[in-house]
């Protein structure tokens, strides 16, 4: 498994993808985004986890296992946030077999931001998260060069806040937070898996499975 620093040298190493692709932030920094939390929300229904491939379960709980046995000394050492705002895109690339592994604190997409995972077919990509998860206005996190998003794992490790996606959000992968509520609403679209203590769906907020096909 092989752990990326986030880093300004990571930065100046990502490939450019339009104007503003390196005005992303990762910093050291432990508060909340500049606006604050969003206000009280109503939910119209609760969708419990369901599992319908035995051997992709096998596999979330695999790496969910071994990313959640990390969690203490992930809280010590990992200082890292993620925040990208407006039109600002990131793309973060793996090679053919490699697992991409980020131990982050924060993890906030806004406004238009994306996040591009680019591989193959054989690429994975883990993002550890220990407090913050929010995505919200028209943000989206995308796959790129055959990157398949049953290899794709968002874990929000430990209680905590709400995980969040609202407004027009697009995010493909799964998503766990076994411990935390996860709430979706407004046009919302998760390809892939939500699995979490708790799912609220708000408005036309969808939860799609995609086929999982092999390599």
């Amino acid at each position: 498994m092989h752990a990326v620093p986030v880093s300004a040298d990571l930065l100046r190493s990502l490939p450019q993808v339009g104007a503003n692709q390196n005005r992303a932030i990762f910093s050291s920094e432990n508060s909340g985004y500049r606006n604050g939390t969003s206000a009280p929300l109503t939910f119209n229904e609760t969708a419990p986890t369901e599992y319908f491939d035995a051997a992709y379960d096998e596999s979330v709980s695999t790496v969910f296992t071994s990313s959640n046995s990390a969690f203490a000394s992930m809280l010590a050492s990992s200082d890292t946030n993620i925040r990208l705002d407006e039109y600002q895109n990131v793309t973060l690339s793996g090679a053919p077999g490699e697992t991409v592994t980020l131990n982050l604190r924060n993890f906030v997409l806004r406004d238009r931001a994306t996040l591009t995972l680019a591989g193959t077919a054989t690429t994975s990509f883990v993002i550890n998260v220990t407090k913050q998860f929010s995505l919200s206005g028209m943000s989206k996190i995308i796959l790129s060069g055959g990157v398949q998003w049953n290899n794709v794992f968002f874990n929000v490790l430990g209680s905590g806040s709400t995980v969040s996606l609202s407004g027009k959000v697009s995010l493909t992968g799964t998503l766990t937070a076994t411990r935390r509520v996860v709430r979706l609403r407004g046009q919302t679209v998760v390809d892939g898996k939500v699995i979490a203590r708790k799912v609220l769906l708000g408005n036309n907020a969808q939860i799609v499975t995609p086929p999982v096909t092999s390599p």
